[in-house]
């Protein structure tokens, strides 16, 4: 059993391997070595309200959609005005010159030139396709409109989402945590009694050992995808021209451990294992804040 799962292993290794190659653009006959590296992803102080209010402004497909109420906007203004009376004023001056001349100069004949001034005065009468097109920008801004407050209430609800992601993984990062003391002391326990010890028990504990740390990387991965799933849904993410991930300022280490050293989801949260031995945290001064989004006003 445990060689067929070593197989089965390789081969969705091997499958993820190509996938990866189809994505980077390579042939997948070419050869390709994934170094070991580790990612350093600190927990983010996770505030719900604080959340929502950067998605806010760091989203820029709700931006976008901001910008696109304020295209409506204007084109309600535009359709507005061409239902207002017409003034149109037409001005004509011809001074004439000297013909014998190359330059006239500054040496004009005032007395001989002609004037013209007309005012034109447009009184709106039937302006029925000048108010057909005012109704339907005022149509095409309420739809801009409840576009963008329905986008901005998926918004709030993916960042709300990811928030409750990160706090479960790290609740079950604490549970995985505990299991793992929990199996290393019963096998600990056995090694002490290994000749009294049937050799089952010892092999059990040993496979119990093993599951409890594949579970725990489990959960470390958890964590890790649910934190960027969270930079993401905020407009957060950032990557350097190199393809590097550039780690937002907001990101800071955990608070101190409960007494117990559980914690519930949503309570206080012990140190971060993500982070360093000595607690530091790298964060890369590099990032740069986008540009904030302009909220659109309501009316037109």
């Amino acid at each position: 059993f445990a060689r067929n799962d070593l197989f089965t292993a390789e081969q969705q290794y091997d499958s993820s391997l190509d996938a990866f190659k189809i994505r980077l653009g390579m042939p997948t006959r070419q050869p390709l070595i994934i170094a070991p590296s580790e990612v350093i992803v600190p927990e983010p102080s996770l505030d719900s309200v604080a959340a929502v209010v950067t998605a806010f402004e760091f989203r820029l497909d709700l931006q976008t959609t901001a910008d696109q109420v304020d295209d409506a906007r204007r084109q309600v203004k535009i359709a507005r005005n061409e239902l207002l009376p017409d003034l149109d004023l037409f001005a004509d001056v011809t001074v004439p010159t000297d013909p014998a001349k190359d330059e006239g100069g500054v040496d004009f004949s005032l007395g001989d030139g002609s004037y013209t001034a007309v005012f034109t005065f447009g009184s709106p009468i039937e302006r029925t396709v000048e108010r057909a097109r005012h109704r339907e920008s005022l149509i095409n801004f309420e739809r801009a409109q409840r576009s963008y407050t329905l986008q901005r209430d998926r918004v709030a609800q993916e960042v709300r989402n990811t928030v409750r992601g990160i706090q479960q993984a790290r609740f079950s990062l604490q549970l995985q945590n505990r299991n793992v003391k929990l199996a290393e002391r019963s096998r600990l326990g056995l090694k002490l009694q290994e000749r009294r010890a049937p050799i089952r028990d010892v092999i059990n504990a040993e496979d119990d050992l093993l599951d409890a740390k594949d579970r725990q990387d489990e959960a470390v991965r958890n964590l890790r995808v649910s934190i960027l799933r969270y930079l993401l849904t905020t407009g957060q993410m950032r990557v350097s021209s190199a393809g590097q991930w550039l780690a937002p300022a907001r990101l800071v280490p955990l608070s101190e451990p409960s007494p117990d050293g559980l914690d519930e989801p949503g309570g206080s949260r012990d140190p971060d294992p993500l982070t360093d031995r000595s607690g530091h945290v790298n964060i890369d001064p590099r990032w740069v804040q986008p540009v904030r989004i302009v909220r659109p006003m309501m009316t037109p």
